[in-house]
Parts: C-alpha cells; structure tokens; sequence
C-alpha cells in the first residue's frame, strides 16, 4: 500500500501585495468615490429642494394678498358701477331739463347724452374688470390647494433624499473604516 496524500488543506497565502493597496481594496475605493460622488448630487437635490420649498412657501404667501386684491378690485368696480348709474340718472334728469328748455337747452342735451355715452363706456369695463377679478378669485383657491400639495411632495421629496444622504453617508464611513 502506498502512503495516503495529506489532504488536508493549507490556508490560502496572501496574494502578493503591490505597492500601496490590493485590487479588491482599489475597487472598494473607486465605488465608494462613486457613492460621494452621489452623495454630493443627492446633497445638492436636497440644497435645489429646500430653494423650492422657500419658494413654494413664499407663493403661499403670496396668494392670500392677490385674493385680498381681488376683493378690492371687485369692491372699487361696485363703486364704480354706483357712481355711473348716479352718473346716468344726472343724465337722463339733465336730458329732461333739456327737453323742458326747448332750444336753449341745445346745449345741455349734447352733455348730457355724451354724460350717457361715457357711462355706457364705465359700465362695460367696469363689468369686464368684475369678470377678471371673479374669475382671478374663482382660480386662487385652487392654485392654493395645488400650492400646498407641491409644498408637501417637494418636503416628502427633499425628507427622502436627506435621509437617503444619512444612509449613503453612513454606508460610505463603513466602508472607509472597513478600508483603512
């Protein structure tokens, strides 16, 4: 009978070390370049979402003062609607003061019915600017609504990238110290 081989087994030797790091160590430092390189753009999403989100926020602000203005405009338009009905009964009353002056009073019907004319003008503006200012406070509530539910997805947005950063933040210095 022939003697039986050892089989057991020797441990692995150590690959011959070049100068500085092993490849597996040299692949561990590229990829965790590539996750601060990451890190850094999610940093940066997260820096563009926070400029969003102050301007989302300064647009809910804002929006509370145009429906304000659009009150005010629709409340000068119904003075001014009161004004040039006021306006057009001094009219027709200086229409019949005309009429009752016969020929001398000439004079008073061609201002009177140009009093008329510039009324009729008012009255229609002023109901085209009534009608902008409606439809201005009709659309605001729903540019609010829209407002805040950007505000919210863009802070759940900018939550998840912040914690994400945390978590690749965290991975990296694991992979650093697991490194050095």
């Amino acid at each position: 009978r022939h003697p039986q081989p050892d089989r057991r087994t020797e441990p692995p030797r150590p690959a011959a070390r070049a100068p500085g790091t092993t490849s597996v160590e040299q692949g561990i430092k590229r990829e965790a370049q590539k996750i601060q390189a990451t890190l850094a753009a999610w940093r940066a999403l997260v820096n563009k979402g926070d400029a969003e989100r102050a301007l989302v926020s300064e647009q809910s602000e804002d929006t509370p003062r145009a429906m304000e203005a659009c009150s005010d405009i629709a409340a000068i338009g119904s003075q001014v609607s009161k004004v040039a009905q006021r306006t057009r009964i001094l009219s027709l009353n200086a229409n019949v003061e005309a009429a009752r002056l016969g020929e001398r009073g000439a004079g008073i019907e061609v201002i009177a019915s140009e009093m008329r004319r510039l009324t009729d003008e008012v009255n229609r503006a002023n109901r085209r600017i009534e009608h902008m200012a409606q439809t201005l406070l009709a659309s605001l509530p729903r540019i609010v609504e829209h407002t805040e539910t950007m505000t919210g997805c863009t802070e759940q947005f900018a939550g998840r990238l912040s914690d994400n950063a945390v978590a690749v933040d965290a991975a990296t210095g694991r992979v650093r110290s697991t490194v050095s």
